[in-house]
């Protein structure tokens, strides 16, 4: 895996302002639960491996049964998806026929939201 790229990171930076204003309108003990499923630090930032040992003091004290890195997970998934996203914009862009360009986004419709078809 390499660096994420300029887009994902822009998109990563976005999301991480949204979760920090979203989360100073919570109270005390949602904020608490919010911040457990989200991976984030009392300061409202992403447990990374430079603060992750308070992860795994919370999971020894039993208030987590894991720790994750969400921050890498959320920002691979934005690159993952703000690259597949290109190249099917620029497969689209290769088709002559209207028909299928409306085939193709069909078909990517079905694979994103029904079980059991995959791209």
């Amino acid at each position: 895996k390499g660096a994420a790229d300029p887009e994902s990171l822009k998109k990563m930076r976005e999301l991480s302002e949204k979760l920090i204003n979203y989360r100073q309108t919570l109270d005390t003990n949602l904020r608490r639960e919010f911040d457990l499923l989200w991976g984030l630090n009392a300061n409202g930032q992403f447990l990374c491996p430079l603060n992750i040992d308070r992860g795994l003091m919370m999971m020894k004290l039993g208030c987590v049964s894991e720790v994750r890195n969400v921050r890498a997970t959320v920002l691979s998934e934005l690159s993952i998806t703000t690259n597949t996203a290109t190249r099917e914009v620029e497969l689209l862009r290769t088709f002559k026929d209207p028909k299928a360009q409306q085939q193709r986004l069909l078909y990517l419709f079905q694979c994103d939201l029904l079980p059991g078809v995959s791209g």
